[in-house]
């Protein structure tokens, strides 16, 4: 993970090898699955919401945060891993305000059905003002130095 965060051109191999191996995985099966889920679906309505593209793993860090949380194993061990690694995921560095993440979560239900994603904890989850607002709260402060 520090590695990572230095961008030193051995994260980068590493990385770019992972990326290969997963596509030819996905090419294999013949679909995206194994590496997308409720993250995702968050992530692209993140954007269909606001009418911008974000830094896909800086989104998709977010997504995994709060879709951690909604499956109740709390987003603590994500939200450390992606700070160890130097990623701006967080709503702030975003540029999201918590009324807009309070409308994309609160819509998640509606947004995977319209759009015909598969079946996801999303699916599972009852998603209401109330279970959103402790979504929110969960998140994690940044880690102190």
């Amino acid at each position: 993970a520090a590695e990572v965060a230095a961008v030193s051109d051995a994260a980068l191999e590493h990385i770019i090898r992972a990326y290969v191996e997963v596509n030819a995985l996905l090419l294999e099966v013949g679909h995206s699955g194994p590496e997308e889920g409720s993250e995702h679906y968050f992530g692209y309505a993140t954007e269909a919401v606001t009418g911008r593209s974000f830094v896909h793993g800086e989104l998709i860090g977010l997504g995994v945060v709060l879709m951690s949380g909604l499956q109740g194993a709390g987003g603590a061990r994500a939200a450390a891993f992606l700070d160890h690694c130097g990623v701006e995921w967080r709503p702030d560095q975003l540029g999201l305000d918590r009324g807009t993440l309070e409308r994309i979560i609160l819509g998640l239900p509606a947004f995977v059905r319209a759009t015909g994603q598969p079946h996801s904890i999303i699916d599972e989850s009852d998603i209401d003002t109330a279970s959103v607002a402790r979504l929110l709260d969960s998140i994690p402060p940044p880690a102190t130095p």
